[in-house]
């Protein structure tokens, strides 16, 4: 048995480490489309638990053009309406409902009406 020594990269046969290459690959993809979807049911999840007792503030539906048009009012700050328009009162009281921030809602200008709409957090 006669054994050659062989220097470099010239020694390693591609062909036959294709296979677990591809496999490689395959597992990566498997991998990163897992994180993708695990992170996508968090954000539902999330959703669920919010639900639980659901963001309980006033959306005006005033017409709009710009999301600058819409303003976040009342003593709570729980009504969402257009500038221009006389400003709607309410009763100094307070609910964790809300809390916009807490919900990821912002007042804005959607479909041409002031309104509470949800945010995603990046």
């Amino acid at each position: 048995m006669k054994i050659t020594k062989k220097e470099g990269l010239k020694g390693i046969r591609i062909k036959h480490n294709k296979t677990l290459f591809w496999i490689i690959i395959a597992l990566l993809i498997l991998l990163i489309l897992l994180i993708v979807y695990i992170r996508v049911i968090g954000k539902d999840e999330e959703d669920v638990l919010l639900s639980e007792e659901e963001f309980c503030g006033i959306s005006t539906n005033d017409g709009c053009e710009l999301v600058g048009d819409c303003v976040v009012v009342g003593c709570s700050g729980q009504v969402c309406q257009n500038k221009n328009n006389e400003m709607t009162t309410t009763t100094c009281e307070y609910r964790d409902c809300y809390n916009h921030e807490k919900y990821m809602m912002q007042c804005t200008c959607y479909e041409e009406k002031c309104m509470w709409k949800r945010f995603l957090k990046l």
